[in-house]
């Protein structure tokens, strides 16, 4: 991860290009993880994460803008703790009213750590039991990305960013995002 963080802050030494740091909040999985015994969905969540960011001049209004980002962990009932480590290839489109369309690839890494344990949770009419690994266990997901950005005053904006995961698999298909705040140097 420090190898990625180095690599990320050398992008920083071009001089024609913008960068970016931005805060936000990242809602993985939106509509797919179930959240309480009830049944209810994580459409919304606060996760918070950080970015740093450069937009590269391609040819005329268009940007390579790579990103690099970490959600905060967040601890959950039964010492279950989720993070995640993204990189993404964005590129970009600059419309004259200063707003980015963005569209691109990346790779989010997920990480969950809990202490062995069973959990009941309703499934409709009865309950079922769902097992919590002991330990670490990290997953790799790719992401087809799209987005959109707005810069406000010369050095903020606001952005939105979708990530679809699984895009092959109608079954297996599952939607992320994230709302960010930033200000561009």
């Amino acid at each position: 991860m420090f190898n990625l963080l180095k690599i990320a802050l050398c992008c920083l030494l071009f001089k024609s290009a913008w960068a970016l740091v931005g805060v936000g909040t990242y809602v993985p999985f939106a509509g797919s993880i179930q959240t309480d015994s009830s049944g209810k969905r994580n459409y919304t969540d606060f996760l918070p994460y950080i970015c740093i960011n450069q937009i590269f001049p391609i040819t005329g209004n268009h940007y390579f803008q790579p990103e690099f980002g970490y959600v905060f962990s967040k601890k959950e009932e039964g010492d279950h703790t989720r993070s995640a480590t993204f990189i993404l290839a964005n590129f970009s489109y600059r419309f004259p009213t200063d707003t980015f369309l963005l569209y691109g690839i990346g790779t989010f890494y997920h990480k969950i750590t809990s202490k062995a344990a069973s959990v009941s949770i309703n499934n409709g009419s009865s309950t079922a039991t769902f097992y919590r690994p002991a330990g670490s266990v990290t997953s790799y997901n790719t992401t087809l990305n799209f987005g959109a950005e707005q810069l406000f005053y010369k050095n903020y904006s606001a952005r939105f960013e979708g990530f679809i995961l699984e895009i092959l698999s109608s079954e297996r298909r599952k939607f992320s995002y994230t709302l960010s705040a930033n200000y561009y140097f």
